[in-house]
Order: C-alpha cells, then structure tokens, then sequence
C-alpha cells in the first residue's frame, strides 16, 4: 500500500455485505482503496486525497505521485523484487529503510 505523507496508510473498514444490503442508505465506493462511503462528502474529500501528489512508493521512496501512480509505481518495483533472490530483496528493502532514517523522516 502507498505511504501517505510517508507515513503508513490504512483504508477505512468496510461493513461486511449484509450490513450494507441491510442499511437503506446509498453508499459510495472507491475502488482504488477498497472502501465504502455512506457520506457524499467524505467520499469526496477522500477521492480528492486519492489525486493529490502526497502519496509515495514506500519500495524505491519516490514521492509528490497520486494515489494510483504510487500503486503502479510499487507494482513495478515488486516485479523486479520477485526477480532477484530473496537475499536480495531484502537488503534493498534495508537500505530503503537506512536511506529513510538517515532523511530524518
């Protein structure tokens, strides 16, 4: 999942299935995150969040992208990971975290 701010993000919990068919409101999906709205201006205030250049690819730390560019951005760095050895992939993700900390974040 892409970092927010460079902080972890986490999606807001969605009602499991007969809570939702047995509410008779209206809800608001985002398919990018997987979450659900019963609130018009949340959903918005949230798909505005979504398309703004605050998120980063919390693998290679490139930062100022979209939500979706973020995602795409750690779909490709995850298909080069799966390429070389687990060794591999796990120092790199070390020196990530080294490179992080030393930017004082």
């Amino acid at each position: 999942m892409p970092l927010l701010q460079r902080k972890p993000f986490e999606p807001v919990a969605v009602p499991n299935e007969s809570d939702l068919r047995a509410s008779n409101k209206e809800w608001f999906f985002v398919r990018a995150t997987g979450e659900a709205y019963d609130d018009y201006a949340q959903y918005v205030k949230r798909m505005q969040l979504l398309r703004s250049r605050v998120w980063s690819c919390r693998f290679s730390g490139k930062g100022k992208l979209t939500f979706d560019e973020a995602s795409r951005e750690e779909e490709r760095w995850r298909a080069m990971l799966t390429k070389v050895s687990i060794d591999c992939g796990v120092a790199h993700r070390g020196c990530v975290c080294v490179r992080w900390m030393l930017a004082g974040d």
